[in-house]
């Protein structure tokens, strides 16, 4: 991050510009998710950044109420129509290619990994706790 302030108020105000500009992309993401039911982490934080600039570059110098929430539903539209294709269920082996390490050696046999059919979600069942003894509780 580049600062151009010369005075340490200039260089106060840019942070504070910058953390509110990141905060601002971060609930963009959170509210573009929430109305398909998306996974946040499937947007793309660069591709928030682009499109915001382009809301700025388009957009006149004051901005009314009611031109905001349309560029907001215009911004949320874009980053929905630019949504990376899901991600790829993958698995790897926890292995090293050096043995100076807990983990076992690479193999060849460890190219051929089985990779998961179902994600993590549908794979994995959280179950309720089971019952305690008393005399667990000691």
């Amino acid at each position: 991050m580049v600062l151009a302030s010369k005075t340490p108020d200039g260089v106060h105000q840019q942070i504070w510009a910058h953390l509110l500009v990141h905060r601002a992309r971060r609930i963009l993401i959170c509210r573009t998710a929430a109305a398909p039911a998306i996974d946040p982490d499937r947007l793309s934080f660069t591709e928030t950044l682009r499109a915001a600039r382009r809301s700025v570059t388009t957009s006149p110098g004051v901005v009314s109420p009611e031109q905001l929430v349309t560029t907001l539903i215009r911004l949320r539209d874009d980053l929905l129509d630019r949504l990376p294709p899901p991600w790829r269920l993958r698995a790897q082996p926890r292995v090293v290619k050096r043995k100076m390490s807990n983990y076992q050696l690479k193999r060849a046999g460890h190219h051929t990994w089985p990779q998961p059919t179902r994600p993590p979600t549908e794979a994995v069942t959280i179950r309720p706790p089971s019952r305690v003894n008393q005399r667990h509780c000691l």
